[in-house]
């Protein structure tokens, strides 16, 4: 009889928890990509108090460089998508996989900084990021 109240209250207990534990994944991996468009916006900026011309160029410079420090495939720092690692974390394109970070020239002084989610851009956009030269001065 105890053994039966000992299983019933284990089953009860992981009922509750297993929700719980599967959130956490998936927050985990919302907090990676903020933490990648925060990566972006500061280099971003960076980039712009250097040359205050916001172009494609520049975010295309600027996903590479984020996803790849060093600048030597496979080896070993590259940064991939928190919800696909096949995927680059940062791209200069608007149609993003899940997971990743959008780097798009909106205009000659405003850079948009998009975090997508397990969708990816046809789903929910994590974090939003607007660059601007003119905060910059």
């Amino acid at each position: 009889m105890e053994l039966l109240i000992v299983i019933v209250i284990l089953s009860i207990i992981a009922l509750i928890s297993t929700p719980m534990v599967l959130n956490a994944a998936d927050k985990a991996k919302r907090s990676a990509v903020m933490a990648n468009a925060s990566a972006a916006s500061s280099m971003i900026s960076y980039r712009l108090t250097i040359d205050p011309v916001a172009t494609d160029e520049l975010c295309e410079t600027v996903a590479e460089e984020l996803n790849d420090p060093d600048g030597e495939e496979d080896s070993g720092d590259e940064i991939k998508s928190p919800y696909d690692k096949e995927q680059w974390a940062f791209i200069a394109d608007e149609t993003a996989a899940a997971g990743q970070v959008t780097i798009i020239a909106e205009s000659d002084i405003i850079v948009r900084i998009k975090g997508y989610g397990q969708e990816g851009s046809s789903g929910e956009t994590v974090i939003s990021k607007v660059v601007s030269t003119l905060d910059l001065e």
